[in-house]
């Protein structure tokens, strides 16, 4: 269920419809904190769009939120895919990172 909701929110999203994809993600995210855990990978893909979304209406304080705590997740679980690293060593995942602080606008945290 989750995963449909996310594609149409998707779909609004594409087609400029942000009012109507908001509530999409956030049943989305609602649904994958519930079935999957609040830690899961797919949770913090779900932040992510819904923090797009956010940034989309105006609402950058709380896509800022919703970024930081993506970031956590992706981290913990990078951390555990590298037994136990800190997962920021790949550069894959530093370039996925410093792709979500340049769309936040924090340009002088992503060049490093």
């Amino acid at each position: 269920m989750a995963d449909a909701l996310h594609s149409l929110a998707g779909l609004y999203r594409k087609q400029g419809n942000l009012a109507n994809a908001e509530p999409l993600y956030r049943r989305a995210l609602s649904i994958a904190e519930k079935t999957q855990g609040p830690e899961h990978p797919s949770v913090g893909t779900a932040l992510n769009d819904l923090a797009e979304i956010y940034r989309g209406l105006g609402r950058a304080a709380e896509a800022e939120a919703l970024l930081k705590r993506s970031v956590d997740i992706r981290e913990k679980a990078r951390a555990a895919q590298l037994s136990g690293g800190s997962g920021t060593e790949d550069p894959a995942y530093m370039l996925s990172q410093a792709n979500e602080l340049y769309r936040a606008g924090k340009y002088a945290e992503a060049i490093p």
